[in-house]
């Protein structure tokens, strides 16, 4: 059966273009590629992964940043957010009121959260239904600032400088300091982190300030990155001597894989229990961690043409 991808822009007026193409599947997930400004589809499974088609949505977009689900995604073109499916689904328009600034998405991706530069605005009910449901400071001091919200939508947390910060509605509480990365749980507002400066994996419960709990401490050597798996058993850490460690949340195992030769942007979650990407930009290769296999590997995604 053929699936199609169709886009509207937001808001929707009257004589708007509507655009479609063909999916293929499996899809493993989606990249973008910088230098045409285009969404490009990963497709089959790790070690036997290709760069796709491109997804044409009728111009050049800037960005786009895609739903941990992979059913959707929230971008700019010309200055305005597009709510682009990837579902198959008939077409669906963006709330007229989005705004425009860096998105960042709940684990289910149920949640969206756009960050306008002093506020993080909270959507709920992506991509079918989406509505207002949440407004938080997120002034915090520093550049280059992050966030994560729960899939209610309900908490959220900014990580700037390595200090990691409660946000609420009219101000923010620090957790702590020396922290790398932060992601919440599915259907939970408990927060697993990474703490660079411990050199250790924590959860806060309820993510609120206090001693966390340590999960896991082997081998967290100078980390840079960190990302938790879609079924939330494993976590992968980038470390700055070129290497990856996928840890076992419940038997606290670890596997190191060497990076050798590979430019690792960073480390995210993609298709399967445990597989992750090392970049983003699909002009400059892309490379996935198997943390599913029998024996956890690297794996190169081809270009069409070059298998």
């Amino acid at each position: 059966m053929k699936r199609y991808l169709w886009i509207f822009a937001a808001p929707v007026l009257a004589g708007a273009q509507i655009a479609s193409v063909e999916l293929s599947a499996p899809t493993l997930g989606y990249v973008f590629d910088q230098q045409s400004k285009s969404l490009v589809s990963v497709d089959g499974v790790p070690g036997a992964a290709l760069l796709g088609g491109t997804v044409q949505i009728g111009a050049p977009i800037d960005w786009i940043t895609i739903a941990p689900n992979r059913r959707y995604g929230l971008g700019v073109r010309e200055g305005q957010m597009l709510l682009v499916r990837l579902d198959g689904g008939t077409g669906v328009a963006a709330p007229t009121d989005l705004p425009v600034g860096s998105v960042f998405f709940s684990p289910s991706g149920s949640a969206a959260a756009i960050y306008t530069g002093s506020r993080l605005e909270v959507y709920g009910g992506m991509p079918d239904n989406p509505n207002h449901i949440h407004s938080f400071a997120a002034d915090l001091p520093g550049e280059g600032a992050e966030f994560t919200v729960s899939d209610d939508g309900n908490a959220a947390i900014g990580l700037v400088a390595g200090e990691l910060w409660r946000l609420s509605e009219d101000t923010a509480e620090a957790l702590g300091t020396g922290f790398r990365g932060a992601a919440f749980l599915r259907s939970s507002q408990d927060l697993l982190s990474l703490d660079a400066d411990g050199g250790r994996v924590v959860l806060f419960r309820k993510a609120q300030a206090g001693e966390p709990e340590e999960e896991a401490a082997e081998g967290i050597v100078k980390p840079l990155a960190f990302a938790l798996s879609a079924d939330e058993r494993t976590a992968a850490i980038l470390l700055e001597d070129h290497a990856l460690l996928l840890l076992n949340r419940d038997t606290h195992a670890a596997v190191r894989l060497d990076l050798t030769g590979i430019e690792a942007q960073g480390v995210w979650r993609t298709e399967g229990n445990a597989v992750f990407q090392l970049n983003r930009d699909a002009s400059a290769g892309i490379w996935l961690a198997d943390g599913d296999a029998a024996a956890p590997r690297l794996a190169a995604v081809l270009k069409r043409g070059n298998q």
